[in-house]
């Protein structure tokens, strides 16, 4: 026998308790997806203010840099690399961390390698400080770089170990990283400038040093711009550092040859030529090599652009003139210091001998008298 449907016994409506959990588990869904909707745009707005914050410290670093403010791009680079350490997987998918972290990490490199460059630990403080935070980052780097930037890095750390041991806190010979540094770039400007640098500071042979400082403008970079004064900025230090004839003639011959080229002479560097023409005309020997140090026409063209007014270095510019062969120019340069009421005792008596030894003809000039053999 079919049974009858509508005898069948419908099923029993939801209880009120029944009705009310239902709903308050539909709410809970609510909630729960509403909470985790909530903790994704809030790491998604954190993370924006992080990489926010990321992106505006690496430009902070680098208008420090460009106002050569090394130690506080340094700083600040830092705590961008830092920052980037902290982020989770989301915003390394959304942001490319990593590839943010590695170009904060040469930036930094680039960083250190400035301030390794300027060394000016200031007062109280030692090159061992600069050195310290920065060596570890280049090392790490150079393991890792190659060609040109290896060099660069190399050479660095080089002159690093140069820094440190004039705090007597190193004794490694930087040699072998520049040595190094030129196995990988034949041309590096900084591994020459440093090892050319490097032998003079150790009264090495003038001509090798030489021939590094000028191996180190083949380097492309140091065509012109900032790398060109930076190695020419080394060579005149450690040509100064040197306080020998030799030294002082190579650096006249260098100053005349950047008045040509139309680089730039900074004050104190003209300051050292003063210093270096102090006794011409005074000690025969010397007066004789500054004179082959450049041709005295060139000579004279250099101390005219510099055009110092002392009466001692005018006396200089006169006698390089008739050194020159320039009698007459000579001439009126005596004659005007010698009427310069603010010039008096030595340079007056060398005035007043030139001006009768050049108011005469040519062919009245005595001829030097010939030793007797």
């Amino acid at each position: 026998m079919k049974r009858n449907r509508s005898t069948e016994a419908a099923a029993p409506p939801p209880s009120s308790f029944e009705r009310i959990i239902k709903r308050v588990a539909g709410i809970g869904v609510i909630v729960s997806l509403l909470l985790g909707l909530f903790q994704a745009v809030k790491l998604v707005h954190d993370a924006k203010e992080r990489m926010a914050r990321v992106d505006d410290l690496a430009r902070l670093a680098q208008i420090q840099s460009e106002r050569d403010e090394p130690a506080a791009a340094w700083a600040g680079l830092g705590q961008a690399i830092e920052l980037t350490s902290e982020a989770g997987p989301l915003e390394s998918s959304l942001w490319a961390i990593d590839r943010r972290r590695k170009a904060l990490q040469a930036q930094q490199e680039d960083v250190a390698m400035q301030w390794l460059r300027d060394a000016r630990p200031g007062p109280g403080h030692a090159f061992s400080d600069i050195v310290d935070p920065v060596a570890p980052v280049l090392e790490r780097a150079a393991a890792d770089a190659t060609g040109q930037r290896r060099a660069d890095l190399l050479a660095h750390l080089g002159w690093a170990r140069f820094l440190k041991s004039r705090d007597g806190s190193s004794s490694v010979d930087p040699a072998r990283d520049y040595a190094s540094a030129l196995a990988t770039d034949t041309h590096n400007a900084y591994a020459h400038a440093f090892w050319g640098h490097w032998i003079l500071w150790q009264h090495g042979d003038l001509t090798t040093a030489s021939g590094h400082f000028a191996d180190a403008l083949t380097d492309a970079r140091a065509a012109s711009g900032p790398t060109r004064a930076y190695v020419r900025s080394l060579q005149i230090a450690a040509l100064r550092n040197e306080h020998a004839t030799p030294a002082d003639a190579a650096l006249l011959a260098l100053v005349n040859t950047m008045r040509i080229d139309g680089e730039p002479i900074d004050s104190e560097t003209r300051d050292s030529v003063k210093d270096i023409y102090y006794d011409f005309g005074r000690d025969p020997q010397r007066t004789a090599a500054l004179l082959q140090a450049a041709p005295p026409a060139e000579q004279a063209a250099t101390l005219a652009q510099f055009d110092f007014d002392e009466p001692a270095m005018r006396a200089v510019f006169a006698q390089l003139l008739e050194a020159s062969g320039q009698r007459v120019d000579a001439l009126r340069a005596w004659r005007a210091l010698r009427a310069d009421p603010a010039v008096d005792g030595e340079i007056v008596e060398q005035a007043n001998a030139a001006i009768r030894r050049l108011a005469m003809p040519v062919s009245a000039v005595p001829l030097p008298k010939q030793r007797k053999q």
